[in-house]
């Protein structure tokens, strides 16, 4: 992982984001200017790029959330979104981007919990 981060800054320290699935500690109001939802549940910072919160939210409530939040943060594009897995073991995404400045947040839920979602950013100092 060391050597992503070296080649791809905040967005190399993604590359194994099961990590970050597991918060512990009293969530923030905002991480290097980036919002975290009211819902926050736990939180957690992993220096020197990532920070990770677990909310009561579904992923639509969380992707709306953050696309209502978009322009602001200086995301341009649309969300991707993407799935893996089967049962109750899927697992769904939405990602925004954005390259000025580097900013990933990465909304995660699993079928096996869709009240519950996972929000990772990674993000500059």
């Amino acid at each position: 992982m060391a050597t992503s981060i070296a080649q791809m800054g905040p967005m190399g320290a993604l590359t194994n984001i099961a990590q970050y699935y597991h918060p512990v500690g009293t969530p923030v109001k905002t991480w290097r200017n980036v919002p975290v939802m009211p819902q926050a549940t736990a939180g957690q910072e992993y220096p020197p790029f990532v920070y990770s919160y677990t909310a009561t939210a579904t992923l639509d409530q969380a992707r709306q959330y953050y696309a209502a939040l978009a322009p602001s943060l200086g995301i341009a594009f649309q969300p991707g979104t993407g799935s893996a897995g089967t049962g109750a073991l899927a697992v769904h995404n939405v990602t925004f981007l954005s390259l000025s400045p580097q900013l990933a947040i990465v909304l995660t839920s699993f079928d096996n919990d869709p009240a519950h979602v996972i929000v990772v950013f990674a993000k500059a100092p």
